[in-house]
């Protein structure tokens, strides 16, 4: 995996200069140890990861010193006047509930030219396999809603819906095995029932193919909820995708004609990765 990261994420950009990056924990892709300039921003310090990851069977000594801890602040009020040329964000931006906030939270921290790097999970490879992708209406309402955790309707699909295929969680390009139904209606009416009484769950509100999420962060910018164009995009074999962001530049935005050839790649994409009908499937 740390090789596909460096091949398909680290060669696309510049890692000089100051960096942070969201959210590690116990994987980080450019720590402090490899020698770079880089600030962690996560939800609890060095030593709360470390007690959260303790019986995980994860490398606690990979969990680096944490600059900022968030407590759900705005990004801007939580650096202060810090700015920077890199931040990445590893598997983040599907679980945050207002992806239009925390993309234009970022780029409100990035220097001039600063590039905005995701790994995103491809719903075709992981758990989110048998969910619907996000749509843009989704992506609009939670922004204009305010979301700051996922909604009861969110975790009632995340918890319903999920998938195995040939009894693993995730899986790469090219890997096969049976489908079966993962999720427990137990747990799904548990859950959702906490999230109508607010509890949070942290859960997958959001669900892309590698052309959906383009296309939909097109049209993000194309309605003006967001002021950034793609600076890369690049695939993986691994069951994720890479995708950089920066602020807009005078060069426009997607042609229709563009931004059709995503809409109908996220549509064959979509159609690709089931196979054949599974004949076994289990839901508890």
């Amino acid at each position: 995996m740390a090789e596909h990261r460096a091949e398909g994420l680290l060669r696309k950009f510049s890692l000089e200069g100051r960096g942070l990056e969201i959210g590690p924990s116990h994987n980080p892709i450019a720590p402090k140890s490899a020698g770079h300039d880089v600030a962690i921003l996560d939800h609890l310090p060095q030593a709360g990861l470390r007690k959260k990851y303790a019986d995980h069977g994860v490398n606690l000594d990979a969990i680096e010193p944490v600059d900022f801890v968030w407590k759900g602040q705005p990004y801007p009020e939580l650096v202060g006047e810090q700015r920077f040329d890199w931040i990445i964000a590893s598997h983040v931006i599907e679980h945050v509930p207002d992806l239009v906030t925390f993309v234009n939270e970022c780029l409100a921290i990035m220097q001039p030219g600063g590039t905005l790097a995701l790994v995103i999970p491809d719903m075709r490879f992981c758990f989110d396999a048998l969910r619907s992708t996000s749509s843009l209406s989704e992506l609009v309402d939670s922004h204009l809603l305010g979301r700051t955790a996922p909604s009861p309707g969110q975790v009632a699909d995340f918890y319903l819906n999920l998938a195995k295929r040939g009894d693993q969680t995730s899986w790469h390009v090219g890997e096969a095995g049976h489908w079966s139904r993962e999720g427990k209606r137990s747990d799904a009416l548990r859950f959702t029932d906490q999230a109508i009484d607010g509890r949070v769950h942290d859960v997958h509100v959001w669900r892309f193919t590698p052309s959906s999420f383009r296309l939909h962060l097109a049209q993000l910018a194309i309605l003006g909820f967001v002021d950034a164009e793609e600076a890369f995009f690049e695939p993986s074999s691994i069951g994720e995708f890479y995708v950089g962001l920066r602020s807009a530049g005078p060069q426009g935005q997607p042609s229709d004609a563009e931004l059709l050839e995503l809409a109908l790649a996220a549509r064959t994409e979509l159609g690709q990765h089931i196979g054949p009908i599974p004949s076994t499937t289990s839901c508890q």
